[in-house]
C-alpha cells in the first residue's frame, strides 16, 4: 500500500502570489524558546489590525513572539483575482514557515477555517480555532450578513455614523465608500 504525498492540482495550478501584510510584537528581553510563535489570523473584514489592537502586545508582555496576518484582500495585503479557501490556506502556510519556530495558529471566523486547512499542510505546535465559520457557503453566507459591514448597512447608517459605531475611528471613510456596491454600507453623503 502507496501513500499519496503529491497533490497534483497544487503543481498544476499554483496559488497567485501576493505580498502579505505581517504585524508583530515581540516579548521584551531575551526570548524565551520554550514561548512558541503566536499567529493570529483574521476573519473575512478584517485585517492584522483587528489583532495588533490589544492582542499582539498582550501576547508579547507574556513572553510569546506574537505575529498577526491579513489574508488576501484584506487589510494591506495584496488582492488576487481568484481568492479561494486554498489560498487562504496558503497564506497562512507561507507566514506561518518565515516564523523563526514552529508557531501556534489562531483563527478567527474564516481565518479558523483556513488555519484548519493550513494544519493540513504544516507541523504547527497547535491549532486554535475562534467562532470558526464551518458548514459550507450557507454558514459563510450567514456570516457575511452578520458582520459589522452588512448589519451596519442595513441599519441605514452613513458613513460618519458607521464609522463611529461599526469601524475604528481611523478608517477612512473613503474606504467605506468603496465597499458600497459590496454591501450598501454608506449612503453618498458622509
Amino acid at each position: 500500500m502507496s501513500t499519496k504525498i503529491f497533490r497534483w492540482r497544487e503543481w498544476a495550478f499554483p496559488v497567485t502570489p501576493v505580498a502579505r501584510e505581517v504585524l508583530t510584537s515581540q516579548p521584551a528581553g531575551e526570548a524565551d524558546p520554550s514561548r512558541a510563535p503566536l499567529l493570529f489570523v483574521p476573519g473575512y473584514g478584517h485585517g492584522a489590525w483587528a489583532f495588533a489592537e490589544k492582542w499582539l502586545e498582550h501576547a508579547a508582555e507574556r513572553g510569546h513572539p506574537a505575529y498577526a496576518m491579513s489574508l488576501r484582500g484584506h487589510g494591506e495585503s495584496g488582492a488576487a483575482e481568484k481568492t479561494t479557501l486554498r489560498a487562504y490556506a496558503h497564506d497562512v502556510v507561507q507566514v506561518a514557515a518565515r516564523l523563526p519556530r514552529q508557531a501556534v495558529l489562531i483563527g478567527h471566523g474564516v481565518g479558523g477555517l483556513a488555519v484548519a486547512q493550513a494544519l493540513t499542510r504544516y507541523p504547527a505546535k497547535a491549532g486554535v480555532l475562534l467562532a470558526p465559520v464551518t458548514g459550507g457557503v450557507r454558514t459563510v453566507w450567514s456570516a457575511l450578513t452578520q458582520s459589522r459591514l452588512m448589519s451596519c448597512g442595513r441599519a441605514g447608517l452613513r458613513c460618519a455614523s458607521m464609522r463611529r459605531s461599526c469601524w475604528r475611528l481611523s478608517t477612512p471613510i473613503s474606504m467605506l465608500r468603496t465597499l458600497k456596491g459590496k454591501s450598501a454600507c454608506c449612503s453618498t453623503a458622509a
